[in-house]
């Protein structure tokens, strides 16, 4: 989000002379990048579990979590091809002091998106077997959601970064509480089943969600100068953030979409196909990595951005030649020293999460298929929450053609090594997620 780091450097110096004051911050640090994450993953186990207390069958709770996973996924990839774009131009704005452009800039953008949204996720889903009402509420949630991640990108142009968590945890408070009443006491004028209810109750948590973030947008920027669609003609000069985000985007889950075709998988309401089982793993193993998520947001950044403004002073403005170069290595020393230990940190981490998982996942009686693919995929985690770190660092310093070669390489790599290692043995499940994140890595 930006600006979270300088942010975060004035919480740092404020709660210094503090009893627990580098506690304090280091929660709010962890609730800023991993909160939100965090929070939705607890309201949907809460829906599941209380759908599990009115009997609902275990069936439609996988076609609610498939439609979920779906919804996240496929709102990701088509927001990610506009987010850097958006991003580059409100930036823009800011920095030519045109901020009354940006309201215009986040009306059309909402428009665009909205539109794209809904004839994506119709085309989807008007097959299948779910009832008319499933598929209308589905439709609903998945524009919500592209719309929502639209409008953080506004909304963290403020720094307001608790009245985003509490956006997310109001939304997601409305969707356990709606779904605990929808659930106990369904609305008989309507002849649905609780998997509606489910879909609903989370669909009314987004949209809050939505609603809140946006209105706040509306009130804060004011202006009607330019044109709504005027972000668009960035696409002649930035093109290429729009493949960074689409690309990097894709490459992020091609190894899911290769294992729905060539791993253990299957079709549920002749609508989503699934691979539960690799998809847990995945999950389970992208948590052990919260740690350096944490760690980039607070300590890289407070470190770096400072360092990386004082370099952008020195050449804009009074800076001797000098001057330059020693900023420049002082930034660069500073870099790599802090990505070298949060690498250290976090693979004594996911090393201890392996060691540990065969205790864990015999206490649980958790399947052994999943334990040796959460194996593979802890490191396969590693290496891919590191080529993200990478590329938005390469983005800092305008190096386009780097993140895209680096883009292109994990979705091209990612597709490949899942598809042979799949056509190989059903046993390598996670190994090419594990190959295409190393090698992506190491370039």
């Amino acid at each position: 989000m930006a600006g979270i780091g300088f942010e975060l450097k004035k919480l740092f110096l404020e709660e210094k002379e503090k009893p627990f004051g580098n506690i304090k911050a280091l929660v709010f640090s962890a609730a800023i990048s991993v909160g939100p994450w965090i929070i939705t993953s607890t309201s949907l186990n809460l829906i599941i579990l209380i759908s599990k207390g009115v009997k609902v069958a275990r069936s439609d709770q996988i076609i609610f979590m498939s439609s979920i996973f779906y919804t996240f996924i496929f709102s990701q990839i088509l927001t990610g091809a506009f987010q850097y774009l958006i991003t580059r131009y409100v930036s823009d704005c800011i920095f030519q002091e045109k901020t009354d452009k940006i309201r215009g800039a986040f009306k059309g953008s909402m428009k665009l998106v909205s539109i794209l949204a809904f004839f994506v996720s119709f085309f989807f889903i008007k097959g299948g077997t779910l009832s008319t009402g499933y598929k209308i509420v589905f439709i609903l949630l998945f524009v919500s959601m592209c719309l929502f991640w639209i409008t953080m990108i506004f909304v963290s142009l403020l720094k307001k970064y608790y009245f985003i968590l509490f956006s997310f945890f109001a939304g997601n408070a409305v969707s356990v509480l709606a779904g605990y009443y929808f659930l106990h006491f369904p609305v008989t004028i309507f002849k649905e089943t609780p998997l509606f209810w489910m879909l609903f109750s989370y669909c009314i948590g987004i949209f809050l969600n939505f609603f809140m973030t946006s209105m706040y947008v509306l009130k804060v920027f004011h202006g009607k100068r330019g044109t709504q669609f005027e972000f668009l003609i960035y696409l002649k000069g930035y093109f290429s953030l729009v493949a960074i985000g689409l690309i990097y985007i894709l490459g992020v889950w091609a190894h899911v979409f290769m294992n729905w075709l060539m791993g253990d998988s299957y079709v549920i309401a002749g609508t989503f196909i699934i691979s539960p089982l690799y998809e847990v793993a995945v999950f389970y193993s992208y948590c052990t990595a919260i740690p350096s998520i944490i760690y980039f947001t607070v300590f890289l950044e407070t470190k770096f951005l400072p360092l990386y403004k004082k370099y952008y002073e020195k050449i804009c403005l009074t800076g001797t030649y000098r001057e330059i170069e020693e900023a420049m290595e002082i930034m660069k020393q500073t870099l790599l020293r802090e990505i070298l230990y949060c690498m250290e940190l976090q693979f004594l981490i996911s090393l201890t999460c392996i060691l540990l998982s065969n205790v864990v996942f015999t206490y649980f009686d958790m399947d052994f298929r999943l334990l040796e693919m959460f194996k593979i995929t802890v490191f396969a985690s590693f290496c891919a929450i590191f080529v993200s770190i990478i590329i938005t660092l390469f983005l800092y310093f305008d190096l386009r053609l780097h993140s895209i070669v680096l883009s292109l390489t994990l979705l091209f790599s990612s597709a490949v090594f899942t598809y042979i290692l799949g056509r190989a043995d059903a046993g390598f499940a996670g190994t090419g997620f594990f190959f295409s994140a190393f090698l992506t890595f190491a370039l």
